[in-house]
C-alpha cells in the first residue's frame, strides 16, 4: 500500500511468522508508525509519517471501500522545534526509566463472566484472560490502554499511575510482575491515552486538558500542556486518526461531542460536531483506531442502568475536512457483553486482515483488574 510520494510511502512487509489464530505458538506482530513500534501478532506492518501524510490510500484490500479514503487537508509535518521544545519541557535531563517491577498473581477468568460462549461473543473470537492482583494497591483502577512500541501494553490508573504489561508473547497469561511508574505531573484522573506525534497524549476531564508526555523519556516523562478544553463535555474518548490527527469525543448524556485537532500546539478546543453517531440508552466508554491511518474506529458503549456494554465498529466518513465529503457514519455491532469493561485499545494485525481487541474490567470486590483479549475479521462491504 503506497501514495504517490516515495518518501512519505506506507508499505506492508510480510508476516514474521505463519503462527495460527490460537494463544498458544501466536506469531508476532510489530506496527509501525515513524518509530511507533507495537508488538501485537501476526506480522509486520510500517508507516512513514516524515512530512505531509498524502490524501489518498490505495491498493488497501484489509478494510472496505478503503480504496476511497481521502483526505480534503492533509496535515502539515510537526514542526521539529515543537518536538525538541516538547521533549525538553517534558524530559529535560532525564533518560527513560525501567518502572519499579511489582509482583502480581494471576488467575483465570471465564469467558462466560464477560458474555462469552463457545469462544465467541458477537463476531469477536475469544483469545485468553486473566485476573491480576497485587499486594500492590497500585495495581488496580484502570482508567485507560495504551498500544506503544516503547512502553507496550500500558494501562493509566485512577491513582495516576503507568502500569507496563508484558504483552511480548501475545498474551498475559504467564506474567510474574507488571512495571509500575508514576503519571509525573498528572493535574487529575487520567483516561483515553493515544500515541501521536512523539508523545503520549492523555486527557484529564475533570480538569477540562489533555497533557502531552514525550516518548523520548518514556516513563521518566512529565505533562506538559497540549490542549484545554472549554465548554462540556469534556474529552472522555480519544484516538489517532490518519497518523497525524487526534479525534476528541465526549458524552454529555444526550450526544457524543467531537472534533478534530492537529496537536501542533497549545490551543483552547471544544467539542461541538456529531461525527459519531450516539447510541441511545448508552455512553461512549472510549474509541480506538486499530490502522491509525483509515476511518475506521472501534466504539466502545456502556450502560449504566443494566451494567451491559456494546462494541461497534464505526466507518466514520467525515470527521470535519478530513475523510472528504458529509456523508453519513455508520456502526456495525460487534458484540455485547454482559459487564462494561473500563479501557480499550486495539490494533490491525495485516497478514490475517484480523483487529486484535483488549479490554479491561473493573473487580473492586476482588482488588486488581480482569483484561481479555479478543479478535475479529476486520469487516467488509
Amino acid at each position: 500500500m503506497q501514495d504517490d510520494d516515495a518518501n512519505h510511502r506506507i508499505e506492508w512487509t510480510k508476516a514474521l511468522s505463519s503462527a495460527g489464530e490460537s494463544t498458544a505458538g501466536m506469531g508476532m506482530m510489530f506496527f509501525q508508525t515513524r518509530k511507533f513500534v507495537v508488538s501485537l501478532a501476526e506480522g509486520v506492518a510500517t508507516a512513514s509519517t516524515m512530512g505531509t501524510v498524502r490524501a489518498v490510500i490505495v491498493g488497501c484490500v484489509v478494510l472496505p471501500a478503503c480504496a476511497q479514503v481521502s483526505w480534503g487537508s492533509p496535515p502539515p509535518p510537526p514542526p521539529a522545534s515543537l518536538v525538541r521544545s516538547v521533549e525538553a519541557a517534558s524530559c529535560g535531563p532525564r533518560q527513560k526509566t525501567t518502572p519499579e517491577q511489582v509482583p502480581v498473581m494471576l488467575a483465570a477468568i471465564t469467558p462466560e463472566s464477560i458474555g462469552v460462549h463457545d469462544g465467541r461473543l458477537g463476531k469477536l473470537t475469544w483469545q485468553w484472560g486473566v485476573h491480576i492482583s497485587s499486594s500492590d494497591q497500585r495495581v488496580a483502577k484502570v482508567t485507560g490502554l495504551l498500544l506503544d512500541a516503547d512502553l507496550g501494553l500500558v494501562a493509566t490508573t485512577e491513582n495516576r499511575d503507568w502500569l507496563a504489561l508484558d504483552l511480548e508473547h501475545g498474551t498475559l497469561d504467564g506474567i510474574k510482575t507488571v512495571g509500575v511508574a508514576t503519571m509525573r505531573g498528572a493535574p487529575g484522573r487520567p483516561t483515553a491515552p493515544t500515541s501521536l506525534l512523539s508523545s503520549y497524549l492523555v486527557s484529564f476531564p475533570d480538569q477540562g486538558v489533555i497533557e502531552r508526555f514525550a516518548s523520548k523519556c518514556g516513563f521518566a516523562a512529565e505533562a506538559v500542556p497540549a490542549l484545554d478544553v472549554s465548554g462540556r463535555p469534556f474529552v472522555s474518548a480519544m484516538t489517532g486518526v490518519a497518523l497525524s490527527y487526534v479525534g476528541l469525543a465526549g458524552d454529555d448524556g444526550s450526544a457524543v461531542k467531537t472534533a478534530l485537532v492537529l496537536p501542533y500546539e497549545r490551543r483552547t478546543v471544544s467539542l461541538g460536531g456529531q461525527d459519531i453517531p450516539s447510541l441511545p440508552g448508552f455512553r461512549l466508554v472510549a474509541l480506538s483506531n486499530p490502522s491509525q491511518i483509515v476511518p475506521f474506529l472501534l466504539a466502545l458503549w456502556g450502560s449504566a442502568n443494566s451494567g451491559e456494554a456494546r462494541l461497534q465498529q464505526i466507518h466514520v466518513v467525515a470527521w470535519d475536512d478530513v475523510h472528504g465529503p458529509g456523508e453519513k457514519s455508520d456502526a456495525v455491532d460487534l458484540a455485547m457483553f454482559s459487564r462494561t469493561p473500563a479501557a480499550m485499545a486495539s490494533a490491525l494485525a495485516q497478514r490475517t486482515s484480523r483487529i486484535w481487541v483488549f479490554l479491561t474490567f473493573d473487580t473492586p470486590e476482588r482488588g486488581g483488574f480482569d483484561i481479555v483479549g479478543l479478535s475479529v475479521q476486520a469487516l467488509r462491504d
